[in-house]
């Protein structure tokens, strides 16, 4: 079981391929850092696959991802994922989230149900809950995704680039959500490609490029002195190839 103190990510030898193809190539990686890690790379990197890995969505071809030393099929729901493009049940905004505390039903105790509606009025969709999830806006998709992540009070919380096509006060209002949660001992792992979003939240960062890890280390060394040429260069603004 994941302890409740700084949850480790340890990644080791880990390979993942697609029709022979290597897409993503880590030796070993430990991330252990309390707070937000940022991932950063260009598009195709392997950013996103790296956290569906950790996540368990896709299986690695070999190597080894353990959560504080157990193996990512033994997580026991101590991680969520917050996608891209996320998806919902068709049902209300309610249900969507209560589904979560009860996956059989929706008949919840009194406690949970003040939870949800707790969970909802915290993330901004308290005067949503009879709305259909599939009508918010996209902001609200993922206010909607980040409290589905957050209600089952995750150890460790993926998050893939969630504000890329939201607008500034959405992204504010989200990022000040996930850093009061990394405050309280989550561990949250952040893709994203703004490097001034990256710079506001994050006390520890990683670069891949074409699947590899290429740095990784605390924010402030990263920014001001990295030493991989591609971090530089991406830093920098210039189009790696």
């Amino acid at each position: 079981m994941i302890n409740n103190i700084h949850p480790t990510v340890e990644i080791e030898n880990l390979n993942f391929s697609y029709k022979g193809k290597p897409l993503l190539n880590i030796d070993y990686l430990k991330i252990d850092k309390p707070g937000i890690t940022v991932v950063l790379g260009p598009n195709g990197a392997g950013k996103s696959l790296l956290l569906k890995l950790i996540q368990g969505i896709e299986k690695p071809t070999f190597g080894q991802i353990r959560l504080n030393g157990m193996p990512v099929s033994d997580k026991e729901g101590h991680q969520c994922m917050v996608l891209q493009t996320p998806t919902f049940l068709r049902l209300s905004v309610y249900q969507n989230i209560a589904v979560c505390l009860r996956r059989d039903n929706f008949f919840l105790g009194q406690d949970q149900k003040n939870e949800v509606l707790a969970m909802l009025e915290k993330v901004g969709l308290g005067d949503k809950i009879n709305l259909p999830a599939r009508l918010l806006s996209g902001g609200e998709k993922q206010k909607l995704s980040l409290a589905r992540a957050l209600i089952s009070r995750p150890k460790i919380l993926l998050v893939d680039e969630p504000t890329s096509t939201i607008d500034p006060a959405t992204t504010s209002f989200i990022e000040d959500i996930i850093k009061t949660r990394a405050e309280n001992d989550t561990k949250i792992i952040f893709v994203t490609h703004d490097i001034h979003q990256a710079l506001r939240l994050a006390r520890h960062a990683i670069m891949i490029y074409k699947g590899n890890v290429v740095e990784e280390g605390d924010v402030e060394r990263f920014f001001k002195t990295p030493n991989s040429p591609h971090t530089r260069d991406y830093l920098a603004g210039k189009l790696l190839r």
